[in-house]
């Protein structure tokens, strides 16, 4: 198994061009906030008029909780992101990547650490376009890509049949 960045980057993150869905509630938030600032800018001279800022305030703690929210969901998006980022780049650091099937059980090796599921404790397992997804113990997931094309079908094979 050859894993490389990449591999798990189409997984993980947002491919290039593509649109994380916490992005989308990050961009909505910011959208938010910059419409209550309008609001505000716009209240604000009225409120001076009229003598009266009950609006303005009013406005004034909308756009502060829509700042707040925004501010929250850049940070967690950002957090997120750098913990997928420093998983990753673990998984890329193995010297030693292997897949070993045999007949009752499923182990990956990675650098010197061994995991050996067996498969009748295997819960799970999806086969996505990108990947396999496999539940155990532990969560596995193995990018179609770090495998040559006999090897994912083989493995598809074997891992349909051993499920059924």
């Amino acid at each position: 198994m050859k894993i490389e960045k990449e591999h798990y980057e189409g997984i993980y993150l947002p491919v290039t061009g593509e649109t994380h869905p916490t992005e989308k509630i990050i961009k909505r938030d910011f959208k938010i906030g910059i419409t209550l600032l309008f609001l505000l800018i716009v209240s604000l001279p009225i409120s001076i008029y009229i003598v009266d800022y009950g609006i303005t305030i009013f406005v004034l703690i909308l756009f502060i909780i829509a700042l707040v929210n925004y501010i929250l969901s850049k940070k967690k998006f950002n957090y997120s992101n750098k913990k997928i980022n420093e998983w990753i780049n673990k998984q890329i650091s193995f010297e030693k990547n292997e897949i070993v099937l045999s007949e009752n059980t499923f182990t990956i090796i990675r650098g010197e650490e061994e995991t050996i599921e067996k498969w009748e404790n295997i819960k799970n397992i999806e086969i996505k376009e990108n990947y396999f997804e496999i539940e155990g113990k532990h969560q596995y997931v193995i990018p179609k890509r770090s495998l040559n094309e006999k090897d994912f079908e083989d493995f598809k094979n074997i891992i349909k049949e051993k499920m059924k």
